[in-house]
């Protein structure tokens, strides 16, 4: 019974040490290059990252927190330029490119979520927006219920209908 236990112990143990494959490792670089170049001014804060990398990367998830409060055209234009950056970084990075399951890398391979918060680390109550999250495609954005003590939808939208308000355009 003993060298049963020991044996598992022993398995535990040396399983948990297995390297992780290349294309996890790859992803988890440009992740972190991209989290240093979001949170470099301030604005952001990470507090999650992951993906869907079984056998390549087929998405990547990445999460933050701002303490600025923003509106929904604010809260767009965060999210907006910050998957812009790391879908640019993805898309340029020749050693995760073999690896990518889908190129180019596109906002559908893309989970990006941003809760605002104050300075006690609350969520932000309305006008002020208080979570933004891109997952498949499409921006979802919540606004804190303080009575009810949870998020409920305000506005959604489609990723390329964001980009293109971003970017001056009527989308149509």
């Amino acid at each position: 019974m003993i060298r049963t236990i020991l044996l598992l112990l022993g398995l535990i143990t040396l399983s948990s040490c297995a390297r992780q494959p290349q294309h996890v490792l790859e992803a988890e670089r440009v992740m972190d290059r991209h989290i240093n170049e979001v949170t470099k001014g301030g604005k952001l804060f990470v507090f999650g990252t992951g993906g869907t990398m079984m056998d390549d990367v087929e998405m990547l998830a990445l999460n933050f927190f701002s303490q600025t409060p923003v509106d929904l055209n604010g809260a767009r234009l965060l999210i907006v330029e910050s998957v812009e950056k790391c879908l640019t970084e993805v898309n340029s990075d020749p050693k995760i490119y073999p690896y990518l399951h889908e190129y180019p890398f596109t906002a559908e391979n893309l989970d990006y979520l941003i809760s605002f918060k104050d300075q006690n680390y609350k969520s932000l109550n309305p006008p002020f927006i208080a979570f933004v999250f891109l997952t498949e495609g499409k921006l979802y954005y919540d606004v804190n219920d303080p009575e009810a003590d949870k998020y409920v939808p305000y506005h959604e939208e489609s990723y390329e209908e964001a980009l293109a308000i971003v970017r001056g355009e009527r989308a149509e």
